[in-house]
């Protein structure tokens, strides 16, 4: 009995690890209810900051220090030849520059977040992204197109990358 018991635990045990394991369905059209609120309370206020180019407000919506692959300073190099560390003391000095760009508030000021949130899976977690085509392409270059990712930090969205491709 005691042995039936073992095995029967350890079936038990192996199922419950199997099933915990599971690969995260994540998809655009299974985000709750809850998510879909704080994904557009965030696009209100990131709208609203970059339409009055306001470094504060922006600053409330990053996840400091942020990894940014086309984040550009003289006077640091980027770790790894990659991505620059964007702290809040470099963001206020120079950085914040990235989210004026004409193109980003023409976006932000005519899609809804939900529209051109990309949703990935990473690592079992459901990944967020959206993004914008900062240059176009043309018969000569491929054009290109500016991501910010996104991640729930405290029951809100923030930014916590800025990358590019290609």
């Amino acid at each position: 009995m005691r042995y039936l018991f073992t095995l029967l635990s350890l079936i038990l045990l192996l199922n419950c690890k199997i099933t915990i394991g599971q690969h995260v369905d994540c998809d655009k059209t299974k985000i709750s209810n809850s998510d879909k609120f704080l994904l557009n309370e965030f696009w209100k206020k990131f709208t609203l900051a970059i339409n009055a180019k306001n470094k504060a407000e922006l600053s409330t919506l990053i996840k400091f220090p942020f990894t940014c692959d086309y984040c550009e300073i003289k006077t640091v190099n980027k770790t790894n030849g990659l991505y620059l560390k964007v702290t809040k003391k470099l963001f206020y000095q120079s950085q914040y520059k990235i989210f004026l760009d004409p193109k980003l508030q023409k976006i932000v000021n005519k899609e809804n977040i939900l529209d051109i949130l990309s949703v990935t899976s990473e690592n079992n977690h459901c990944h967020y992204d959206f993004s914008y085509v900062s240059i176009k392409q043309s018969k000569d270059w491929e054009g290109q197109q500016h991501f910010f990712s996104l991640k729930k930090v405290n029951g809100k969205f923030v930014i916590t990358s800025a990358w590019t491709i290609p």
